[in-house]
């Protein structure tokens, strides 16, 4: 019977299944943190539900197929295949179906490492391949976390790390106990184990932080070459300066530092408004940078010696090379028109993308640089990225057209436009293109229909830089102008374009800088990581793109970082409990912590509990003896006379007779004590009455005639004690 009962004992191959469930749920936990982060980011895509559905589906497949001891090589090579086939068969249907061919690279990664983790959750039959998920979902939340600035990206990170920790945890515990034939430990420990675990890196983390980043602050002018090769997360404020493929808009609170990006020398008059990039695809709270082919402009080959400003020393162009642009094909000279050349002398003072901030349009650029590409919308790219002490000059035609002339322009041909993009709407957006109807109603020319909804925008709205971030389900757009009516240029300018499509107009988004800060010698101007914004431009045949810049009131001059804390924790809160698998998730570990916590508390505060009541159930000198007696105890612990727990009072008596000697003074208020708690305790009768007062007298004289114990008293080297009362 002892032996058959030792090979029934569980081993990695047969486990039980509450003992597998814990690793099988964690598994599924750092899986869908991987899906889900693709899914919030790709809204587009409509799997989010299949991939969940599939996600939980396989792994409690996998669990089935091990526990009737399915080979996992046929699993997995029958899974591969699968995979395989539809890779090579469903994907081109499927990338023309949802353009996933247009989307940036980083993304379609992201979506086939999707598809292949929702494969391989059917296929983890043994611990190394459930400990395996959490490669390709790493992978997933890195390439999502450069794409989606969003609340969800933290939080999934965050329950991927709880859900590695844990993984890790319970299965070289698992290990453990089948190498030492053991029992395994309750669930309970090892997600308090986790979740301790994870405080301490998150506290370490912050610590870090905030000791960190004054001395990493000092060595972002070197740092920044480096880190500007990777991929930066793609908020409003960097897009500006980096080439990123999607640029959201109402994704929360916007953040703009006051650091230096250039300065530019120029006699033009302020405002300067220097665009970076054109953005044409609204795509669901979001903007794709899409370049739709560029060209390179005819330059001379011959080194030209460069024009430095006035006290820069820190400049490093040694000579330029000059590079023709042709002119705006869309402009024409008509009546109205107003052309000025204006030069601007750009010294950069930080680290930007290889995207030349510009005044539009540029005919002429002087630029260290060899090779330059211009996109037929305007925008300037270098082969390289533009390091600190660079000195470019731009010659642009600064066009100035009157209003009465813009009304006189004929409206677009809205059936032979091209690009098209220019012209789309969300299918979903009913709601905005009634009211862009609504607002431009009665108006017959594109430059009061723009002007018109300029207005809507800032009398219906606020600016705020503490932007609330878009509920999910939701688009931006719609939620700016129906429901928080509160939030920054991104917004404003977002809502304008797509009412100004909605009305028969065609119009794009531009982003860049705005600045009218002047440098100190006050021949130019000094550009600023904060002046960071977007507005849009309204297409006149014959005139070409005109840019608007709607202007909604500040709702408050000055955001209180307490103001935006408590706001933002509050947020938080709300959209916590609004659905979504993040949220979900979070609130599944949330509680399972806390039931683990209440589970592994549950046993001493219970048994605290009924030693207060057995206590107080009593007389109340039961009560007082036995508050004596604890004392004593604790009296001589602290002296090296502990009592161990196998010994009964009696017992205990008799140890310490031993070895104080039955003269001792200590040992009659230790016989007086022990009597005293055994009659109340283990006798019939009841002790009736008590003195108090003698009580703590017995524990001073006890005190201060208590030997302290040397070391060989401890109990378990004394081989006089016969471990009996004997």
């Amino acid at each position: 019977m002892i032996g058959s009962a030792a090979t029934a004992r569980p081993s990695p191959r047969d486990q039980t299944v509450e003992t597998l469930l814990p690793l099988y749920a964690a598994s599924a936990l750092v899986t869908l943190c991987g899906v889900g982060a693709v899914s919030v980011t790709l809204t587009r895509l409509p799997y989010s539900q299949l991939w969940i559905a599939l996600v939980l589906t396989g792994h409690a497949v996998s669990l089935v197929l091990r526990r009737i001891r399915v080979d996992p090589r046929i699993v997995l090579l029958a899974v591969l295949t699968l995979a395989g086939v539809w890779i090579m068969e469903g994907l081109p249907y499927y990338r023309g179906q949802t353009r996933m061919a247009r989307l940036p690279t980083d993304l379609q990664a992201a979506t086939i490492l999707a598809w292949l983790a929702v494969f391989l959750s059917f296929a983890a039959i043994r611990n190394a391949s459930l400990l395996f998920s959490a490669v390709p979902s790493l992978a997933m939340l890195g390439l999502m976390s450069s794409n989606n600035p969003n609340l969800e990206m933290p939080v999934f990170f965050s329950l991927f790390v709880f859900g590695v920790i844990f993984m890790t945890i319970y299965e070289q515990h698992l290990q453990r106990v089948e190498d030492v034939h053991g029992v395994p430990r309750p669930v309970s420990w090892h997600l308090l184990t986790a979740a301790g675990i994870f405080g301490l890196c998150l506290v370490g983390g912050a610590l870090f932080t905030a000791v960190g980043q004054p001395v990493l602050a000092s060595l972002t002018s070197s740092a920044l070459p480096t880190l500007g090769r990777t991929q930066l997360p793609r908020t409003f404020n960097m897009a500006t300066q980096f080439l990123v493929g999607t640029v959201p808009v109402g994704a929360g609170p916007i953040t703009l530092a006051s650091d230096p990006v250039l300065n530019v020398y120029t006699k033009a008059s302020a405002p300067l408004l220097l665009q970076t990039s054109i953005l044409d695809e609204y795509v669901w709270n979001g903007w794709a940078v899409l370049g739709r082919g560029t060209r390179q402009p005819q330059y001379a080959f011959e080194a030209v010696p460069p024009e430095l400003p006035p006290g820069a020393e820190e400049a490093t162009t040694r000579q330029w090379y000059i590079h023709h642009l042709a002119p705006d094909p869309d402009r024409r000279q008509t009546q109205g028109v107003h052309t000025t050349v204006v030069d601007q002398l750009v010294l950069l003072r930080s680290t930007l993308s290889p995207v030349l901030p510009v005044l539009v349009r540029p005919v002429e650029i002087r630029h260290p640089n060899p090779a330059l590409n211009v996109e037929p919308a305007g925008t300037v790219t270098s082969s390289s990225y533009l390091y600190p002490g660079t000195v470019y000059k731009v010659k642009s035609e600064v066009v100035t057209i009157e209003p009465e002339a813009l009304r006189r322009a004929p409206p677009a041909n809205l059936a032979t436009f091209e690009p098209r993009s220019y012209l789309s709407v969300p299918i979903q957006s009913v709601r905005l293109r009634e009211l862009a109807t609504r607002v431009t109603r009665g108006l017959t020319n594109s430059y009061d229909k723009a002007q018109a909804i300029i207005q809507h925008i800032e009398k219906t709205c606020s600016y705020t830089l503490a932007e609330e971030p878009t509920p999910r389900g939701e688009d931006a757009v719609e939620f700016y102008l129906f429901h928080s009516r509160r939030g920054a240029c991104d917004l404003a300018a977002s809502a304008a374009v797509l009412m100004c499509r909605a009305a028969g107009v065609p119009a794009r988004a531009a982003i860049g800088y705005l600045t009218e800060e002047p440098l100190r010698n006050g021949n130019g101007y000094v550009v600023r990581q904060s002046d960071a914004h977007m507005w849009f431009e309204v297409y006149f045949p014959s005139y070409g793109w005109v840019a608007f810049n709607p202007a909604p009131p500040a709702a408050e001059l000055v955001e209180s970082p307490v103001v935006s804390m408590v706001s933002g924790v509050g947020r938080f809160l709300r959209q916590l409990f609004q659905g979504g698998l993040d949220r979900y998730l979070l609130l599944a570990v949330l509680l399972a912590v806390l039931l683990s916590a209440l589970h592994v508390a549950s046993r001493p505060l219970w048994q605290g509990l009924l030693r207060w009541r057995k206590s107080y159930r009593r007389r109340e000198p039961v009560s007082d003896v036995w508050l004596t007696y604890r004392r004593m105890l604790r009296l001589l612990a602290r002296r090296g006379w502990s009592r161990q727990p196998c010994m009964t009072p009696l017992e205990y008596r008799r140890w310490l007779a031993r070895q104080w000697g039955e003269d001792a003074p200590a040992l009659a208020v230790v016989e007086r004590v022990t009597q005293a708690f055994q009659e109340v305790f283990y006798g019939r009768d009841s002790l009736l009455t008590t003195d108090e007062a003698a009580w703590r007298a017995d524990l001073r004289h006890l005190r201060n005639t208590v030997p302290r114990a040397p070391r060989q008293a401890k109990w378990r080297r004394d081989s006089a004690f016969p471990g009996s009362i004997g």
